[in-house]
């Protein structure tokens, strides 16, 4: 919202808002279905490069420019209430990593068998 609301400033068409926002979409929907595809490819696979990469992504953007103008607005509490945000997130996250039952293995399957979860040994 607060890019349209630039763009419309700087005198950019609607239309022409749309159409940009419209091809970012397209995308990244694009960029990510095939990242899909790439990545499951992978026989040892779990995601969490990619997620360390969006959010160092997304901490990137930000730091560079949403924060600036959030401190010109706001002041020195913005900081405080980002990385409190963050902390939030990683508590949820790891909250739920913890009683997710879909992250437990359903089997184990070695060569030539598969075994129900059990004890490793």
């Amino acid at each position: 919202m607060a890019a349209s609301y630039g763009l419309d400033k700087a005198g950019w068409k609607r239309s022409n808002t749309v159409w940009m926002w419209t091809a970012l979409v397209a995308l990244s929907a694009g960029s990510a279905a095939l990242g899909f595809a790439v990545f499951s490819a992978v026989p040892t696979f779990e995601g969490a490069v990619v997620q360390a990469f969006a959010a160092g992504a997304l901490l990137t953007m930000l730091a560079d420019t949403m924060m600036p103008e959030a401190f010109d607005y706001s002041g020195k509490a913005v900081g405080l209430f980002t990385v409190l945000g963050f902390g939030v997130a990683i508590a949820i996250s790891s909250w739920s990593d913890l009683h997710s039952s879909s992250r437990l293995p359903k089997h184990r399957c070695r060569p030539r068998r598969c075994v129900a979860p059990g004890p490793v040994g």
